[in-house]
């Protein structure tokens, strides 16, 4: 994948990427916890990129990065929320990012 290809256009700052997650590794000292609204907020900035081929590209490694959470394969973990008595699940995450995809 590209450089830059994992950022969303207008929704990221390349001065201030490195800094968060620095800062972010460092206050969670290894392990960070991603409630299911923050992924639907972070999949509703993928959706209006407008250029198709990045809109396919940022979609297809939100999924992989849910995935791997699921799997334990990266550092964080994501916590499932109950919402309107309907239990949010990762695994439905990764249905509907395969639907976009």
């Amino acid at each position: 994948m590209a450089a830059g290809a994992d950022k969303v256009p207008g929704d990221s700052s390349p001065q201030r990427f490195e800094g968060v997650l620095k800062q972010a590794v460092a206050v969670a000292q290894g392990r960070m916890y991603v409630t299911v609204p923050v992924l639907f907020e972070v999949a509703n900035h993928i959706v209006h990129v407008r250029n198709g081929h990045h809109r396919r590209q940022l979609i297809t490694r939100f999924r992989d990065n849910v995935s791997a959470s699921l799997r334990d394969e990266v550092p964080w973990t994501v916590v499932r929320a109950l919402q309107n008595n309907i239990l949010l699940r990762a695994q439905d995450l990764i249905k509907l990012a395969d639907l976009f995809v």
